[in-house]
């Protein structure tokens, strides 16, 4: 007689799909649009998948060179790029099964934010307006200046004025020039912080000299 058997023969397996997402996060959580050099950006692969099993590694290669910088079972991840430009990054998934599927997006990572330039002029005004020849003494206007203050990538925001440099900034405004009457003579330090429209800010400081009568 002849014996038989019934062999089960198991489907091949289909092997993972590799997809991520990815945005920049600011410090408050808000996202960015267009990241830049320093910025967080978060990397999430939560969508690949394996029809049949589990995608069970996570790796990433953050300039596509085949060196794999992080790996692991968790789909999100966090980098920094430390250079402008375009910047192409590489998922490598696995699944239960052994199998991989890669994918690559172009990261697009503009300049980092320049710091604007504060600076200002200053001198005494008389009653009508015009410029006092000589340097002004108590009872005196003094009009500061800060038009030249500049910011290479954007625009000056605001502009905060300390008139004693002793931390509390008492005249904020968006116009460059104010003026002020100091209540006494002597030498007053006064600070100049100037912000932009990233966020950042500088400052900058000079002694104005305040005459007697």
């Amino acid at each position: 007689s002849t014996a038989s058997q019934m062999i089960a023969i198991a489907s091949a397996n289909e092997g993972p799909g590799a997809r991520y997402i990815w945005r920049g996060v600011a410090d408050d959580g808000s996202e960015i649009v267009s990241p830049r050099v320093g910025d967080a950006i978060l990397f999430d692969a939560s969508s690949s998948n394996d029809g049949d099993g589990v995608v069970s590694s996570f790796a990433w290669d953050w300039e596509t060179d085949g060196v794999y910088e992080m790996t692991g079972a968790n789909p999100v991840a966090w980098h920094v790029f430390s250079a402008e430009g375009l910047h192409r990054v590489t998922l490598r998934v696995a699944d239960d099964d052994g199998a991989v599927a890669i994918s690559s997006q172009l990261i697009s990572v503009a300049p980092a934010n320049a710091a604007p330039v504060a600076d200002f002029t200053w001198s005494g005004v008389s009653p009508d307006g015009s410029r006092l020849a000589v340097e002004p003494r108590l009872g005196d206007l003094v009009r500061f200046d800060a038009s030249q203050s500049s910011d290479s990538d954007g625009i000056i925001t605001s502009y905060l004025w300390d008139w004693e440099s002793d931390g509390s900034y008492d005249w904020v405004g968006t116009e460059p020039m104010v003026s002020y009457l100091f209540p006494a003579a002597g030498s007053h330090l006064v600070t100049l912080r100037v912000g932009e429209d990233d966020g950042a800010t500088t400052e900058k400081s000079r002694v104005i000299a305040i005459g007697t009568r």
